[in-house]
């Protein structure tokens, strides 16, 4: 099943397989780290839910949903 950064719930974790973003977001993600293989997890949201805050490598990012939505990832756990 095919997942997006979006489905993931507060406190449960997804591994990036690829990002559907134009070139250069997607270019600008890599350069943040967020590759193919990270284990990113949603860890806090805004009061209105977008966007929202993740953690991977010891670092955070804020990522508005629209995006989360173009980033494909493989579901790991739910806690």
């Amino acid at each position: 099943m095919n997942y997006c950064l979006f489905d993931l719930a507060l406190g449960q974790s997804g591994v990036i397989e690829e990002i559907l973003a134009p070139f250069f977001i997607e270019e600008r993600l890599h350069r943040l780290g967020l590759i193919r293989g990270t284990t990113i997890t949603p860890v806090e949201s805004a009061p209105l839910g977008s966007p929202r805050i993740y953690s991977y490598l010891h670092a955070r990012i804020a990522i508005r949903n629209d995006l989360a939505k173009k980033i494909k990832i493989k579901y790991v756990k739910k806690n």
